[in-house]
């Protein structure tokens, strides 16, 4: 079957190619490992759909659609022999007047960053190809006057890019944060772009991105007033990531007293990011936390959460007094009978 399809692949016919690809969607959505080992059988195929000069839009479209399906279900190990040949057409789809061919192109582009860098490491050499990929998509990402779906696929690819290749791109990395930063200004943008900036925060490579940390931690602590709820769903996870990962950094502590006055209409959220916060005040001195931007403060005005920050402070009380612990041992029984405890 696959010998009899890629043979079609190369028909002067647009509409049986268009078929062919209809079909192979079909097969991997039904069983995605089933075109594995046959990767290399489709490359020449792929790329000629891309780069014939007969081709129409629907079947360019159709052909990165597969490839991206292709990327996504089948062992990075099986492109990565075959990716300059891949690439190159890829990255002139990116650049194709035609929007949906350049955002499906785009698409494509985040699929290729596993096949580069994947979780298992190989011995594949893809730092050569790191800057190329990025050059792609950082001449979607800095352009203005572009349809929504591209912007969207191109923030989604710049932050795949920086959150798993960030320490290959040196000088470039900066602006990239600089433009994703500038991106949660624009309410077109802006959810997209808080998916972005957890994607990146997330990251093992631990991304410096104390250049940004501050006016984006702003940005998330603000968005949490906003009546969007998957933006509010976003910024509070994009938030517990930050903290987790850069709560030791002044621009997070900062803007710790303002995140929690607005958490209070997030009742469901709440613990997820707390658990970071104690990480995060528990490795802080109470002296400085009682100083600091009034942390301790708006802790204390969550009613609702009084048994749960009590027990906070207790910890935080026993770092300072190592010699009470009978004293601490009281605090908490106290916090144990506490109305809220009983209710």
């Amino acid at each position: 079957m696959v010998s009899a399809l890629t043979d079609q692949l190369k028909e002067k016919s647009i509409k049986v190619r268009i078929a062919v690809f209809h079909l192979l969607k079909q097969v991997i959505g039904v069983l995605d490992h089933a075109l594995a080992g046959h990767v290399a059988a489709f490359v020449p195929g792929i790329t000629f759909c891309l780069t014939d000069k007969s081709a129409n839009s629907n079947l360019r479209t159709e052909a990165l659609l597969f490839l991206r399906l292709l990327l996504e279900s089948q062992p990075a190990e099986e492109f990565q022999s075959h990716f300059a040949d891949i690439s190159g057409p890829v990255y002139a789809a990116v650049h194709d007047p035609f929007y949906k061919i350049t955002a499906e192109a785009l698409r494509v582009c985040t699929a290729f960053v596993p096949v580069l860098r994947p979780s298992d490491m190989t011995e594949f050499n893809y730092q050569p190809h790191v800057k190329p990929l990025f050059a792609a998509c950082q001449s979607k990402l800095v352009a203005q006057d572009i349809d929504q779906e591209v912007k969207e696929a191109a923030i989604l690819c710049a932050a795949a890019v920086v959150a798993n290749l960030g320490n290959e791109l040196g000088d470039e990395l900066a602006g990239a944060l600089r433009t994703l930063s500038d991106r949660l200004s624009n309410e077109i943008t802006r959810l997209t772009a808080v998916r972005a900036i957890r994607q990146i925060a997330a990251s093992s490579l631990r991304i410096d991105l104390s250049s940004v940390l501050r006016e984006v931690t702003e940005n998330l602590a603000l968005f949490l007033r906003k009546s969007h709820r998957k933006l509010k769903q976003a910024s509070l996870t994009a938030l517990e990531v930050i903290v987790r990962n850069y709560g030791t950094h002044e621009a997070v502590a900062s803007q710790l007293s303002s995140v929690i006055r607005e958490l209070a209409p997030h009742i469901k959220y709440v613990l997820s990011l707390f658990s970071s916060l104690f990480s995060l005040l528990s490795s802080l001195s109470l002296d400085r936390l009682l100083t600091r931007n009034g942390i301790v403060s708006e802790i204390f005005t969550w009613h609702t959460w009084h048994c749960n920050l009590s027990w906070l402070f207790w910890k935080l009380a026993l770092r300072r007094r190592h010699s009470s612990r009978a004293r601490c041992s009281t605090r908490r029984l106290d916090c144990s009978r506490a109305s809220c405890c009983k209710a």
